[in-house]
């Protein structure tokens, strides 16, 4: 692949600066609105994308889906957790679990580069933690407000993002992408 990174096909503003800062270089970014299929599997919502991004662009291309994976209710809403943000609000996502109720949660986010030839390339991070009972913290985005990594006691959003960094399901993905550049490409 001549470009390296591809061209990052995403409306996140927050998403690229927090690739960039977690690959420590420049990356382009496009905005594209492209068709996106529902579904609680983000790894299904990532290939569709990176297909289309690639049409559109007919260049290669990195995409990145992230969901919230809820163990008390079987997983969802998964990749679906932007239309529970907007429904729900992140408060309503916290009291929709009952007090007896499992707040385990896994947040999943995977990053595919697609070039038009042969099979994406897939890489995924994940991270096991738990749903705050209530929205707390002032940085981050998204989700962040209620979602506490396993071994802290803060949400993402309470963190710098540094130290979000530390517990980024984004970061072992990206991660994951260069390991594999710098194996396959010296």
């Amino acid at each position: 692949m001549r470009t390296w990174p591809p061209v990052f096909v995403t409306h996140s503003v927050d998403k690229h600066r927090e690739a960039e800062r977690i690959l420590r270089q420049r990356i382009e970014r496009r905005a594209l609105d492209l068709p996106e299929i529902q579904d609680v599997e983000v790894d299904a919502v990532s290939l569709w994308k990176a297909r289309a991004a690639h049409a559109a662009l007919l260049s290669p291309v990195m995409v990145e889906d992230t969901g919230l994976f809820l163990e008390a209710l079987s997983g969802l809403p998964g990749a679906l957790i932007r239309w529970f943000e907007e429904r729900l609000g992140l408060a309503g996502i916290c009291a929709i679990l009952s007090p007896s109720a499992s707040r385990k949660a896994v947040a999943k986010t995977v990053v595919v580069i697609y070039d038009g030839e042969g099979d994406p390339l897939v890489f995924v991070g994940a991270v096991e933690g738990r749903i705050a009972t209530e929205p707390v913290g002032e940085n981050g985005f998204g989700w962040d407000r209620i979602f506490i990594p396993d071994g802290e006691n803060r949400t993402l959003a309470q963190m710098r993002p540094e130290e979000k960094d530390d517990y980024s399901m984004r970061r072992q993905a990206f991660e994951r992408m260069a390991e594999y550049r710098l194996k396959e490409h010296g």
